[in-house]
């Protein structure tokens, strides 16, 4: 009877200790959600050093780089993460978000298309569909980010980016006339 006593209570501090030890991943999603995002690519390279196949670290480490600015390392790491779970639209998502700030629409709009196709009453697909004209205002395709807009609004009325949106479509093609 004293000996199993003895084991558990030796038991008790290993287990309290292993308890207050941090996982990595969890600490790197904190920071994330702190936006302080030079520290989750830290510990996120961490993470992927010691488990590259690691889908979402490539993919939460690729969000704090387009974060910081670092377009090249953002779309490194997120292409690494969708050639990991390449169904998993929310990377494709993103993916096609550093494409826009790093301004190449063309592969945004490719990425936004399979989202569409693929997931069309998804919130990733409602998203897309906003992304999308937004790619086309870039673009100063203003008739067709104004094609987008109004199917969009009619599927989440409560999108004030999209009302927003779908005003400033057709105005962003008006230019003041100079007088003569």
């Amino acid at each position: 009877m004293r000996q199993p006593t003895i084991f558990l209570l030796a038991l008790a501090p290993t287990a309290m200790m292993a308890q207050l030890e941090s996982d990595p991943f969890l600490d790197g999603l904190a920071a994330v959600r702190e936006e302080q995002h030079q520290q989750a690519v830290t510990i996120f390279t961490g993470v992927i050093a010691q488990r590259p196949d690691q889908a979402r670290a490539w993919y939460y480490r690729g969000i704090s780089r387009d974060a910081l600015g670092d377009a090249v390392g953002a779309l490194h790491d997120l292409d690494r993460a969708l050639l990991l779970t390449p169904k998993d639209h929310n990377i494709r998502l993103k993916r096609a978000e550093a494409y826009i700030h790093a301004g190449r629409y063309e592969e945004a709009e490719a990425d936004l298309g399979v989202i569409i196709t693929e997931q069309p009453a998804h919130a990733s697909g409602v998203r897309a569909r906003f992304d999308l004209g937004q790619v086309h205002m870039a673009l100063a395709n203003y008739d067709t980010a104004l094609a987008v807009y109004p199917a969009l609004v009619e599927r989440e009325p409560h999108a004030a980016k999209a009302y927003c949106s779908q005003g400033i479509a057709p105005k962003a093609n008006w230019a003041p006339r100079k007088p003569r």
